[in-house]
């Protein structure tokens, strides 16, 4: 079926409005700012694509603040009381945080369990590294419920979650996979030959992690390179893989959470097992479900330019393809996004946004149908115009911001620009065609962070916002003309509908 396109009210921005703005008592990071479903759309049971979301975002310390972090971490809910828009901002004093810089963050609520989960990495001023995880019932509970605390040898970059079937319950399960640098010394070396340095760590619940027959067979003695920390125990070093779990009483042990060792990560992540010893700079998954085959898709950024993208079957936890590439400088922006049709779940639908410091950002198609040996087609690489022309590109995000049913691709510079790219099909052929920079906007600072998409409601109306997070602070830009735009559009896409149509 195919409905009229409507002109893309992208070409006047000004239709957006910021609504908000929230200084921050210090600098973030591109790994700062996250969202979570807020908790009143979880106690009405809102439907996942229907939940109205609130923003946590982390920063560093100021030079002013030597004595707590709890102010560091904030979350901003927004609501709408007599037709005004209300905002809150709370701070998270979570439990066990030390005087530290937040330097990545990563937040998701957990369907399965019903679960909020947080989880961070911190740097102490005299070096020392951590990597802490929470997990509760309710958001206001949440600082309070540590899971995991664990005390890093190597410098946190980022921590993105994502799912695997446990070989133990058959049940999707969540990880946390933690990036990070080799010797804390040389965090930017290339080259890290820690021998006990892996690119990625991954943090789960250890007994999904372990196959039931191996359970049986060897007992706890299987366990040995699980690192934990749960309330019953001190905290553990994740340097040292040769280090035996501490026992723990039944009851208890199922809700004990710490980092795998390399055998187990590389038997429930094998696209792991194709990273080179290089720094991760940049991680995204993408979970697809037919119903009868579920696929994970993974992308991987490093500080010189590599990028790996692998397709794993879940059931079977076996890696199906795997793609490399290689650009100049450093990997700032993994996206996977589907361009085109929504509601596929075929890998060769999705599409991989990338972008990198000095190069301008690019959009794999179908980056899973590379060549015979190994590497992403040069072929299906479509370059985002003047991407590069206002200094390093910082970070990205997609979304469908003007309600014609495609994403549009928004690009944060360090030069303080947000630049919109929008797809323009040639004649005859929707897939066919190139990305548009339709619309920019400058910023009051160098833009550091991006949050959009599906789930991005972030005042509770059913529309997109976009967050936007700058050296100044948080900015929230959202359509304010919903009334004048929407409800036409809503209404001429209803009228195209075939009169035999019924709601599914």
């Amino acid at each position: 079926m195919i409905m009229d396109k409507s002109p893309s009210i992208l070409k006047d921005f000004s239709l957006y409005k910021e609504v908000a703005f929230f200084p921050t008592i210090g600098q973030g990071t591109i790994h700062n700012l996250t969202h979570l479903p807020s908790q009143t759309s979880i106690e009405h049971g809102d439907e996942p694509n229907c939940r109205k979301h609130d923003i946590l975002v982390a920063s560093l310390l100021p030079s002013f603040e030597n004595s707590s972090s709890s102010r560091c971490c904030n979350l901003y809910s927004f609501s709408t009381v007599q037709n005004s828009l209300v905002t809150s901002t709370k701070s998270f004093d979570f439990n066990y945080l030390p005087v530290a810089d937040i330097v990545c963050i990563n937040s998701f609520y957990d369907e399965f369990s019903r679960n909020y989960v947080v989880a961070m990495g911190l740097v102490k001023e005299e070096g020392s590294c951590y990597f802490n995880i929470y997990s509760g019932r309710s958001l206001s509970s949440l600082p309070e419920k540590f899971i995991c605390l664990s005390e890093l040898d190597h410098f946190p970059v980022q921590v993105v979650h994502t799912y695997f079937i446990s070989p133990n319950t058959q049940k999707m399960q969540w990880a946390c996979l933690l990036s990070t640098s080799g010797q804390l010394t040389s965090a930017l070396d290339l080259n890290q030959n820690c021998p006990s340095w892996k690119p990625v760590q991954v943090y789960t619940r250890l007994l999904d992690a372990i196959p039931p027959q191996e359970k049986a067979t060897e007992g706890i003695s299987r366990r040995q390179g699980l690192k934990f920390y749960a309330s019953e125990t001190p905290l553990t070093s994740s340097g040292d893989e040769s280090q035996s779990c501490r026992g723990a009483a039944d009851p208890s042990a199922k809700s004990i959470f710490g980092l795998i060792d390399s055998t187990t990560t590389c038997n429930l992540f094998p696209e792991l097992r194709n990273l080179p010893s290089r720094v991760v700079t940049y991680m995204d998954f993408f979970l697809l479900d037919d119903g009868e085959m579920k696929y994970r898709l993974s992308a991987f950024g490093t500080l010189d330019g590599w990028i790996g993208v692998g397709l794993v079957d879940m059931k079977k936890s076996e890696l199906r393809a795997f793609y490399s590439a290689s650009h100049d400088s450093i990997i700032t922006k993994l996206k996977f996004f589907r361009q085109f049709n929504q509601n596929s779940n075929s890998p060769s639908d999705i599409s991989l946004l990338v972008c990198s410091g000095l190069e301008p950002a690019a959009v794999y198609r179908c980056p899973f149908d590379g060549n015979g040996e190994g590497k992403l087609s040069i072929g299906s690489r479509i370059i985002l115009p003047q991407s590069v022309d206002f200094d390093q590109v910082n970070c990205a995000c997609v979304a469908d911001l003007d309600f014609d049913g495609q994403p549009e691709i928004v690009i944060g510079t360090f030069g303080q620009q947000l630049l919109f790219y929008k797809w323009i099909s040639q004649p005859g052929s929707d897939k066919e065609g190139s990305y548009l920079l339709v619309h920019q906007r400058r910023m009051v600072g160098a833009v550091h962070s991006l949050e959009c998409g599906d789930d991005c409601d972030f005042l509770g109306d059913g529309t997109q916002s976009l967050a936007v997070l700058t050296t100044s602070g948080l900015h929230i830009f959202h359509c304010s003309h919903l009334l004048d735009f929407c409800l036409p559009l809503l209404d001429a896409r209803l009228q195209s509908l075939p009169s035999s149509f019924k709601c599914p």
